[in-house]
């Protein structure tokens, strides 16, 4: 079968090409068809011309799929780089006398291309490769030019680097040339030639911060273990490291090159360029790999040694490694040379001999500031090593590890594939003969479907890239003249493209204002009075939201306008039809074309109905398609021109007098020329001196004799942005019919309707039952256009002046729904018969008009036959068949009538309770209106705009319209301060000048803002010689002058009065500081331009006193306002500056701010001005802390500066904002931009935020059971629509990588989202600076998971601690133990330093005191003891007592700060995956200890005030009597008590035998000499006692986690380990197994369907880039006819997923993170197409429409088609007449008859849609070819077999149960 192009696929050389895609081919990509088209019907059908994808080839402007700016075809081929590398490659052909080669030496160079890039290839895959790169690159020739060959190496060099950029071409062509060829080197002196090989090189780089990169084969991980000390550093590398989910890395790059020997290329040498051996080319990736082989080798030798003692303070070994390694390479690249030897590989350091290893590669791949074990190796960015796996696997190769593919060379042996065993058991595996064993699958390559290019474009391309068309033999260097399209591509290339990531709030509005507005034109004739296509354009236009515009309807629209509002065309045209004369076509084009710039035309675009075209008009038409193409290409227009009419139509001729009565008797007749004068009064003499004046007569006396200037022609109109941009359609649509049948058909059908009323009347009447009477319609009464003037204007100017949205609501349009009762059948006899139409001659001439269309401006076409199909079924089709075009369409602008004083109201304004909110618009509070005219203005709630979901405030009912008439034209971009054309200008004020220069220079770096320092610029000027004033016109300078030394250009200059006053000391005048500031603003003019205004004021005020005084009236050429004042306007326009700008230290005061505002009128926006806090030390306090004032008098210069810093607050309309003096310099930086961007991304105002709901309050509405209509939906639980950290603290996530529940007091929301604070600290941090914890381009970095297990003694928290270590291989962490140490370790500290502060108290005390030593307290000198005599021993002293434990100093406030900061410590960030044991009993043993100390010193307590609570608390649960059982061991409890009583009774005894008293029995042994209790039971009882309280403080624990939103899971411990450990496992995996869909677990909710549509329809939501596609398995069908086919759907930031079934959609809603990244899936929508064969009576039809239920099918069986096409109520056309001509004869319908009857019926909108299910059909061998040469071919075919004994008994079953019901 041919294969249909439908722009996935591409007929080239006769083979189909690969679609374009990034991912891996899957099998339904092999058909060709459509997004809405079965792929069985592929072939035959006429509707199916649509097949080929067009709306790209169609764009006047640029889609998503435009090309960058500047990069078109031409750009490509005219690279001189690339030229130099293609006549490289060229000049190594043999080439024929015509300058071409043939295949063979084109086969040679794409074989070698073919083994660097997929080796391994067989003799026949690299044959088939090179016929198939031969057919692309010579385009069906037998020889190949050179300007064919070079278009197919771009294209190649294009596609494998998946760029437009001409750099990354020469790239790519460089290292090609150097890996498949060589220099051949001959000696001149000796005649030897040698070939070189090329150096290869491999280039590491380190990078500091980098996304996940994702897997390739070619890369590698290491995983770094250090030991020892800092100067011997014992580094061990394990390879084969993989990604940790949410930890982070280092990452290191790497990239491939290729160098030549510049030793072997001498002056003694001569050089040449030939093909390389074939088995001499290094494949791609085989330099990096033997490298990186080089470096495992050494790797696994042992560790190696570092000495990194200069880098000991780093901390941690792994931080102290990464400086080194920083230290080590500070360029952060290392060039390894790897030389392949006939010895081996040899890897070195460039430039050096010293061998490649571990140490090396370790040198160049650690960033110091990460913090991770783990460097991740990969290649570059783009580059095609990252895809060849994919590749190879798409292609189905033999081999598909590129990486062993190309370390073999090619050479590795084919991976064997065993068939599965269900092929196995079915009999088609195939079997060895001989051994009687299967063989392995063979695979069949899929080589054969294109070229390098092509498999380029599948695998690699991920962008649009240009079309590269073939230049002439000759490049040429100029570029050829662009076309309109390109011109307008140009225009529209920087429109950002639609984004696949979920960060997309802000750029869906953004997108949705670059969206081409659908243009769809339908020409065609159908039925005679062209009602029938006039009803499917309407309803078209009604179901893709599109205006509908018919050239009859917009005449209409003329002649109800109001003259006053008609533009010149429309007066003209409707003088017309009031005269009795025709609209031409030309004028009711044109007419049209002026509604076509309405608001809803170019906004969402508009289906044009064409009236019929004869062949005269034709040319008219023409006319129209390229005016509107001139029209569509321009970005501004001069619409009043557009609007002029010239044509005028000729003057009315008077109409004739009655005839006069004749005179009266006695009277004469007057004479006829005095009865002419004396009607006419005066006119015959002015008529008379008309041409004396004409004739040019001599002047009167005191008249000039020179004849008058003509008046000045008009100013041409101002340009305006063009409302007709992009107004040429996206497709032609021609709708035709064989016959005009339609007529006759409604009336059929309304015969029909009232025969069956007249039955039904009947049925009831018969009955005895009441007979309904028939309901009046009455038609719906239209408003009244207003007769006032003003009551008309005001509606107009409601619509910006829309003529189309204005008086479309006056005009009635005939009702597409039937009528509610129907209208009468008309009398035959009465009957008007309609107007004959000569079909054949509008055809001629719809085909002329059409030729001329695809000729000028190349539209798609679409040629559709409607026979048969009535209008809504024809509209469904076309609807399908044009598909709803690039991007979405939403209603237009509504504004927002009755909101309060809080914007936020705003925000739920006329919404259902179910609705979801709106959303604020970037533009926030401010009017997109005046930002686009670069005006920062704000926005008023009172001229509030819905669209889109968002809501825009405007500044004034004008802009609020003109928004609501065309918002894409405001919103195309992004809103910004330093946006092209805006000059907002800023002072920047600080006491003494304090970071004034630091603040202005991080605003020039951020903005873009020139900054003005009028010191400096002072300064600089006062170095320039002064500016002499200009000599007057006429002097001249004497010959003996000196030379006058004038300023540098480009300086600020001063003028000579003010250097002598700056040289004499004077201090600088106000004049001087303005000037200044305005030849740093570029506005100098300005000044002159205000003072000569100024002196003409002056003078008119002059003139006008003295015309007082003289009592004359005032000056004619004088303007006066309203006062009376003088009015003069400037001489031209003031200049304006740049761009936004800073002054810094400018303006200090009142008066500065004055003069530069009336010297140079200009504004500044607002004055910064650093200032103190409220609880911040003084100004002067601040500055001399900082090191001021040490050399100047601080205080007297900060009184007058501060002062006059005051008095700036009373100047008007000057905003002083106030920023923190003793802040730092970043968070100063941070107000600022909060003060001067209101675009800058900050927490939203309480009064304007939206509400957040509270689940846990929420309850359900009741609901009336007894409520009759429509099931309602389900009601649901309200959900925080969180950010992309979720519940979790965003503060916390970035500032101690812990994930920490938000509390509900500290909640925000931030960029429409809700973002949660874990404490007052954090959210004062969020509110201050968002973008700081919130990544907008990027998700949040996941910390490894912490799972927290606890419980009772007794409960195995130890062991199964343990079990989850080993499962999960990650360590358990000890919590109590730690945190106890890290407590002993503060508080030591702080004893520590107590002793050292009392040590340093008691140096400094004095040493003697009125003159007698001064002893330290507690301290006496040594008694001074007589010596001892002889013999006599001296006293032993008396023995020391134990010193009581060391005060720490602190209270139980501070000590309880050091147990939280002591928990930080134990769970710092450092701590990575682990099991934290949180056994936590040590406290409860110690009974001296206070509650307030074991409170602070709990758990919970600890956890929740460190923020460190655990991702995941298990706490175990255990019966008392079990846990006991597991802790104690009862029977050797109670031998061993049997055996010290025995004991105590032997001593006891012994005592008494001695007659002593008996000893006292040990502590704790209880002698019971009756033995009711045993030891066990005290025991035991005691442990219940200790479990009591353990129970109550995890209870306590747990209520305190969940009071902080912290999961909590309790786990029943009683059933052993191993169900214990399956169950916590099971709660782990939300943590730990699907962790990556943590945050976004939160972020994903199940959405309705209405809601889901409600969504849509507003445009807060789009569909993903799954589309209606399962995002779970994205290849699966959707079978769209089914009745839950888009239930159930998930809503995830805006975008919606389409699973498939209730258990589909909560995988989804549980793990979101696993199928994001699935790929896309295939345009091809394979719909069910399935036909069932069989015996008669097997079940056929049974199954059929079971199948068809499921599938969502259409159930389609012969006999039905044939019936539903000859019945009364269908729209009869050729086919089925015929058929029922035939069955009226009794003849049989033919089998050709019966196809195109099913053809017909499969190309109903309904089958297209949802495939089919035929019923037993074919019946025939000689159906089903015919069935399958019309295109009919189903996917499946069933044959049910039934043995004939069973059809008989079927038979006999079927006629017995009939005549018993017959009997019946």
């Amino acid at each position: 079968q041919d294969v249909v192009s439908r722009g996935r696929c591409q007929m080239q050389g006769g083979r189909a090409a690969l679609p374009k895609r990034g991912s891996v081919m899957r099998p339904s990509d092999l058909f060709a068809g459509c997004a809405q088209f079965s792929v069985a019907l592929g072939l035959a059908p006429s509707v199916l011309a649509l097949d080929a994808e067009t709306d790209h080839n169609a764009r006047d402007w640029a889609d998503s799929s435009s090309a960058a700016p500047g990069s078109d075809s031409a750009s490509l081929l005219e690279s001189a780089e690339v030229q130099t590398l293609a006549l490289k490659f060229w000049d190594l052909f043999s080439k024929g006398e015509d300058n071409t080669i043939g295949p063979d030496d084109y086969a040679n160079f794409v074989k070698r291309v073919a083994r660097v890039f997929v080796p391994g290839l067989s003799e026949v895959q690299e044959r088939t490769l090179c016929e198939n790169c031969w057919r692309e690159a010579a385009r069906g020739g037998s020889r190949l030019p050179f300007c064919l060959f070079f278009a197919a190496t771009v294209r190649l060099a294009q596609t494998w680097t998946d760029s437009n950029d001409a750099a990354n071409h020469v790239a790519f062509l460089d290292d090609l040339l150097k890996r498949i060829t060589r220099l051949q080197i001959t000696s001149l002196k000796t005649g030897e030639v040698v070939q070189d090989e090329p150096l290869c090189l491999v280039t590491f780089r380190r990078e500091a911060r980098s996304d996940s990169p994702g897997s390739c084969v070619f890369g590698d991980g290491i995983a770094i273990t250090c030991a020892g000390q800092p100067k011997e550093m014992q580094v061990s590398a394990n390879f084969d490291a993989q990604e940790v989910a949410g930890s982070d890395f280092h990452m290191c790059w790497f990239r491939e090159s290729l160098a030549q020997r510049a030793e072997d290329l001498g002056p003694g040498n001569a050089v040449c360029r030939v093909w390389a051996a074939p088995e001499e080319i290094v494949p791609a990736g085989l330099a990096a790999l033997k490298a990186l082989k080089a470096a495992r080798a050494s790797a696994e030798k042992g560790a190696c040694v570092i000495n990194a003692e200069d880098f000991k303070k780093k901390g941690e070994l792994a931080q102290v490694l990464a400086g080194w390694s920083t230290a080590q390479s500070p360029t952060g690249e290392l060039t390894v040379e790897v030389a392949f030897d006939e010895a081996g590989v040899e890897v070195l350091v460039d430039g050096s001999e010293k061998h490649f290893g571990i140490a090396e590669l370790l040198g160049v791949a650690l960033s110091q500031d990460i913090n991770s074990n783990i460097v991740l190796l990969r290649p570059e960015r783009r580059s095609h090593l990252c895809k060849l796996e994919e590749l190879r696997k798409g292609l189905a190769l033999a081999q598909p590890d590129a990486k062993l593919a190309a370390e073999t060379r090619g050479k590795a042996a084919a991976s064997l594939e065993l068939p599965t065993l269900n092929d196995v058991l079915a009999g088609k595996a195939a079997k060895d003969p001989q051994s009687n064993l299967v063989k392995p699958v063979h695979k069949e390559s899929l080589l054969e479907s294109g070229s390098l290019a092509v498999f380029g474009e599948a695998f690699l391309v991920t962008q649009p890239l240009e079309q590269v068309c073939p230049p002439s033999d000759t490049i040429c260097a100029k570029p050829p003249e662009k076309s309109t399209k390109e011109v307008s591509d140009a225009f529209t290339c920087h429109f950002p493209r639609c984004p696949d990531a979920l960060c997309n709030d802000n750029r869906d509005i953004l997108n949705l204002a670059t969206t081409s507005p659908l243009v769809i034109w339908v020409l065609g004739l159908c039925d005679d009075s062209g009602d029938y296509k006039t009803e499917v354009c309407r309803r078209l236009s009604a179901k893709l939201g599109l205006q509908w515009l018919q050239p009859a309807y917009v005449l209409e629209l003329a002649v109800k306008t109001p003259a006053a509002r008609r533009t010149p065309i429309m007066k003209r045209c409707v003088e017309q039809l009031q005269r009795g004369m025709t609209v031409s076509m030309t004028d009711a084009l044109r007419l049209t074309m002026e509604v076509m710039a309405s608001a809803p035309c170019k906004t969402n675009g508009y289906i044009l109905d064409f009236p019929s075209v004869n062949a005269e008009e034709a040319a008219e038409v023409s006319a129209f398609v390229d005016n509107v193409k001139n029209l569509s290409a321009s970005k501004e227009v001069r619409w009043e021109e557009i609007l002029e009419d010239t044509v005028e139509l000729p003057a009315l001729k008077p109409e004739p007098q009655p005839p006069k009565p004749p005179p009266a008797e006695g009277e004469e007749a007057p004479a006829e020329g005095a009865e002419e004068a004396a009607e006419g009064g005066q006119a015959p003499a002015e008529e008379a001196e008309a041409p004396a004046a004409a004739e040019g007569e001599a002047p009167a006396e005191g008249e000039e004799g020179e004849a008058a200037e003509p008046p000045p022609p008009p100013p041409k109109p101002p340009l305006v942005p063009n409302p007709l941009a992009n107004c040429l359609p996206r497709r032609v649509v021609v709708l035709s019919m064989d016959k005009d049948e339609v007529a006759g058909w409604r009336m059929s059908t309304l015969k029909i309707k009232h025969e069956e009323k007249a039955r039904r009347r009947k049925e009831l009447e018969d009955a005895g039952e009441e007979v309904p009477e028939d309901e009046e319609e009455e038609p719906e009464e239209l408003p009244v256009l207003p007769e006032d003037e003003e009551e008309q204007k005001e509606l107009f100017d409601k619509m910006a002046g829309d003529i189309l949205q204005t008086m479309g609501q006056f005009l009635r349009l005939p009702s597409l729904e039937p009528p509610k009762v129907l209208p009468p059948v008309p009398d035959a006899s009465q009957e008007i018969m309609a107007e004959t139409t000569d079909r054949a001659a509008f055809k001629k001439g719809e085909e002329k008009a059409i030729k001329a269309m695809q000729k000028q401006a190349q539209l798609p076409l679409l040629n559709l036959h409607v026979d048969g199909r009535p209008p809504e079924v024809a509209a469904e089709l076309l609807e399908l068949a044009t598909g709803m075009g690039q991007g979405v369409r939403v209603p237009l602008p509504m504004p927002l009538e009755g909101a309060g004083d809080e914007p936020k109201e705003l925000l739920r304004l006329n919404l259902e309770d179910r609705q979801v909110s709106r959303r604020w618009s970037p533009w926030k509070l401010h009017c997109p209106v005046s930002l686009h005219e670069k005006s920062l203005t704000a926005g008023s709630n009172e001229f509030a705009v819905d669209y889109a979901g968002y809501v825009f405030l405007c500044a004034d009912v004008a802009k609020m319209r003109r928004f609501c008439n065309w918002p894409k034209q405001f919103i195309t971009e992004a809103p910004k301060i330093n946006a092209p054309g805006m000059h907002l200008g800023f002072g920047l004020l600080s006491p003494c000048g304090y970071r004034c220069r630091e603040l202005a220079g991080r605003l020039s770096a951020t903005y873009g803002f020139d900054v003005v320092d009028v010191v400096s610029l002072l300064e600089r000027a006062a170095k320039q010689p002064p500016q002499v004033e200009e000599l007057p016109e006429g002097a001249e300078v004497p010959e003996d002058a000196d030379p006058i030394a004038r300023p540098a250009e480009g300086e600020p200059y001063l003028i000579k009065d003010e250097h002598a006053d700056l040289r004499a000391g004077k201090p600088m005048s106000m004049n001087t500081c303005v000037r200044l500031i305005a030849w740093a603003l570029g506005v100098e003019k300005n000044m002159e331009l205000i003072r000569r205004q100024k002196e003409e004021v002056e003078a008119a005020k002059k003139a006008l006193e003295d015309a007082q005084a003289a009592g004359t009236d005032p000056p004619a050429d004088i303007q006066l306002d309203e006062d009376g004042a003088p009015v003069v306007p400037l001489a031209e326009a003031l200049a304006v500056p740049a761009r936004g700008f800073v002054l810094q230290g400018f303006p200090e005061s009142a008066e500065q701010a004055e003069a530069f505002k009336s010297l140079l009128g200009l504004e500044l926006e607002q004055v910064l001005q650093l200032k103190p806090g409220e609880e911040a030390p003084e100004v002067l306090e601040q500055m001399q802390s900082k090191g001021l004032g040490e050399d100047l008098p601080l205080e007297p210069m900060l009184e007058t500066q501060l002062a006059n810093f005051e008095g700036l607050a009373g100047v008007e309309g000057l905003k002083i904002s106030e920023v923190a003096l003793e802040a730092e310099e970043e968070q100063q930086f941070v107000q600022i931009r909060k003060h001067i961007d209101p675009f800058y991304e900050v927490v939203e105002d309480p009064s304007m935020a939206a509400d957040i709901p509270d689940p846990d309050e929420w309850t359900p509405e009741e609901v009336d059971p007894d409520a009759e209509g429509e099931a309602a939906e389900p009601q649901e639980r309200p959900l925080i629509p969180w950010g992309t950290t979720g519940p979790y603290c965003p503060v916390t996530l970035k500032e101690h990588s812990w994930l920490y529940p938000g509390q509900k007091d500290f909640q925000h929301v931030y960029a429409n989202r809700v973002f949660a604070a874990a404490s007052e600290e954090a959210s004062a941090a969020f509110v201050r600076e968002p973008v700081k914890y919130v990544p907008m381009e990027r998700e949040p970095v996941l910390p490894p998971p912490r799972i927290l297990v606890t419980g009772p003694t007794g409960s195995g928290v130890a062991k199964q601690c343990e079990l989850l270590s080993k499962a999960y291989k990650i360590p358990v962490l000890q919590l109590e133990d730690i945190w106890r140490s890290k407590v002993e370790k503060r508080l030591q500290v702080l004893k520590d330093a107590k002793k050292e502060a009392a040590k340093k108290e008691a140096l400094e005390q004095p040493m003697v005191e009125d003159g007698n030593p001064v002893w330290p307290p507690g301290w006496l000198p040594p008694e001074e003891k007589p010596p001892a005599e002889e013999g006599e021993e001296e006293e032993e002293a008396p023995p020391a007592e134990e010193a009581e434990p060391e005060d720490d100093g602190l209270d139980d406030e501070q000590r309880e700060v050091q147990f939280v900061l002591a928990m930080q410590d134990a769970l710092g960030s450092h701590v990575g995956a682990c099991i934290i044991d949180g056994s936590w009993f040590k406290d409860m043993e110690d009974e001296e200890m206070g509650d307030d100390v074991r409170t602070a010193r709990s758990l919970q307590n600890l956890l929740t005030k460190a923020q460190r609570i655990p991702d995941l608390t298990v706490i175990l649960r255990c019966k008392n009597d079990l846990a006991a059982k597991n802790t104690f061991d009862f029977d050797a409890i109670d031998k061993e008590h049997q055996e010290r009583v025995a004991e105590y009774k032997k001593l006891v005894a012994e005592a008494e035998a001695k007659e002593e008293d008996p000893p006292e029995a040990p502590e704790g042994l209880v002698v019971d000499d009756d033995g009711e209790e045993k030891e066990s039971d005290r025991v035991k009882a005691k442990f219940f006692e200790k479990l009591a309280a353990q129970k109550q403080a995890l209870k306590d624990c747990a209520e305190a986690l969940v009071a902080a939103r912290a999961p909590v899971q309790k786990v029943a411990a009683d059933r052993g380990d191993d169900p214990t450990l399956k169950a916590i496992r099971w709660h782990c995996r939300p943590f730990v197994e699907q962790r990556t869909s943590l945050l976004l677990r939160s972020q994903i909710s199940k959405a309705s369907p209405s809601k889901a549509a409600d969504l849509l329809q507003r445009g807060l939501a789009r569909k993903s880039r799954f589309c209606s596609a399962n995002p779970l398995f994205a290849d699966t069908p959707t079978f769209p006819g089914r009745s839950d086919a888009f239930k159930f759907a998930a809503v995830l930031r805006s975008r919606i997923f389409y699973p498939q079934s209730e258990a589909e959609l909560a995988q989804l809603l549980e793990r979101p993170a696993d199928f994001l990244h699935n790929p896309n899936p295939s345009r091809v929508a394979v719909n069910p197409a399935i036909a069932i064969c069989g015996s008669p009576l097997s079940g056929k039809t049974v199954l059929a429409k079971q199948l068809a239920k499921r599938t969502g099918a259409v159930y389609i069986s012969v006999a039905e088609v044939l019936s539903q096409m000859v019945s009364k109520a269908s729209l009869p056309f050729q086919l089925s007449q015929d058929i029922l001509a035939a069955m009226r004869r009794g003849q049989e319908v033919p089998d050709q008859a019966l196809i195109d009857a099913l053809r017909h019926r499969m190309c109903a909108p309904d089958v297209l849609k949802c495939g089919w299910v035929l019923d037993d059909f074919p019946m025939t061998a000689e159906q089903a070819k015919a069935l399958t040469q019309a295109g009919i071919v189903p996917h499946r075919v069933l044959i049910l077999s039934l043995p004939e004994i069973q059809v008989f008994k079927r038979c006999q079953a079927l006629s017995k149960s009939s005549s018993e019901a017959g009997a019946d």
